[in-house]
């Protein structure tokens, strides 16, 4: 049995209070880690949206592979993301789902607006997206939708992924985070349903 003085049990019992401290610290979600660094970094109050695709997006230059085009992407914030919305050419808004999901919505705060092509008008159509936090900081941003209209796709269509710059040039997007790796098109995220399309919905 070993014996040990007061001071260096109440000094054990500090240094367990602090690495409880440091160990809470870590493991909350609010302050997530920084890639590739030890240190907490924290996110802004004011919501982040990123839109995957970028701010100027052409829709129906190949054809309607579907009902309604895809806006998609991420919003972010310190307490964490309440609602996401979108509104069409200054209409009402709607409001979207939000991952994470087990199906479509892989990560925390990722939306997907599907907006049928009968709603858009032919050349620009503006989109504006609003993300509230939990703690009811807003943020928004906005999307210019680029209609093509009468366009049909060839029958016969050819894509030479080594020579594509932007993925939605030849294809449209229709679930998940994309990106263009190693002469062809891969996924950003792993999850259920990660979908492009091309062609004619109606052939």
């Amino acid at each position: 049995m070993i014996r040990t003085s007061k001071e260096d049990r109440e000094g054990f019992i500090q240094a367990l209070r602090q690495i409880k401290l440091r160990v809470i610290r870590v493991l909350s979600s609010t302050e997530p880690r920084s890639a590739g660094h030890g240190h907490l970094v924290a996110l802004p109050q004011v919501p982040i949206i990123k839109v995957w695709y970028g701010d100027n997006q052409v829709f129906g230059h190949n054809g309607i592979p579907q009902t309604w085009v895809n806006i998609l992407g991420n919003a972010s914030a310190r307490s964490g993301i309440a609602r996401i919305a979108y509104s069409l050419n200054g209409g009402p808004k709607q409001q979207l789902w939000i991952g994470k999901s087990r199906t479509r919505l892989v990560d925390p705060g990722d939306f997907n607006a599907e907006i049928a092509y009968s709603s858009l008008l032919p050349g620009a159509n503006e989109v504006c997206l609003t993300a509230t936090a939990r703690d009811g900081h807003t943020s928004q941003r906005t999307v210019t939708l680029n209609y093509v209209a009468d366009k049909t796709c060839p029958f016969s269509y050819c894509i030479e992924w080594s020579k594509v710059s932007n993925i939605q040039d030849v294809v449209q997007v229709i679930d998940g985070h994309w990106a263009l790796r190693d002469g062809g098109i891969r996924t950003v995220q792993i999850g259920y349903d990660r979908l492009f399309g091309f062609g004619e919905a109606n052939t």
